[in-house]
């Protein structure tokens, strides 16, 4: 969609959450860490463009956690301050070569067979639309994607 398809209006963040939840918790087998805290604040998104950038990002923490021997862990955390949400989603897979982290959103770059390499585009370009952004940490054995993004 172009930028002038996007339909932002005043949303509550945690409907996308429990959707989400709900939609993950029924295909994957890994253990799953959700919110669950009440956010009173509004977001001005467009949803479907939003619930699409978390779930490529959820798809990629647990595309990390599939291969571990042991069990594989994705959690999902939100916290907010005077003008943004910002979104972790962390995993305790094996996380991304610091070669590969420069390419994380570069057009049909892939580790993966099979995969196109668009996953994180469409995520990056998601989250400009909300005048946000994204980006990719490591801190302690856990890695994480940070979205963040502006309430109004």
């Amino acid at each position: 969609s172009a930028a002038s398809d996007v339909y932002k209006r005043q949303t509550p963040l945690n409907p996308l959450l429990k959707a989400l939840k709900n939609e993950f918790m029924k295909i994957y087998s890994v253990t799953f860490n959700w919110p669950t805290q009440e956010f009173a604040s509004l977001i001005v998104m467009d949803e479907e463009l939003i619930r699409e950038a978390m779930s490529e990002v959820l798809n990629n923490a647990i595309d990390s956690v599939s291969t571990l021997t042991r069990a594989g862990t994705v959690g999902i955390s939100v916290t907010e301050d005077d003008t943004h949400f910002i979104i972790d989603i962390t995993d305790n897979g094996e996380g991304v070569s610091k070669e590969n982290q420069e390419k994380l959103f570069t057009p049909f770059f892939t580790t993966k067979a099979g995969h196109k390499g668009l996953g994180l585009v469409r995520a990056k370009r998601n989250v400009l639309f909300h005048n946000g952004e994204i980006l990719y940490g490591q801190k302690d054995k856990s890695h994480f994607f940070r979205i963040i993004i502006p309430h109004g």
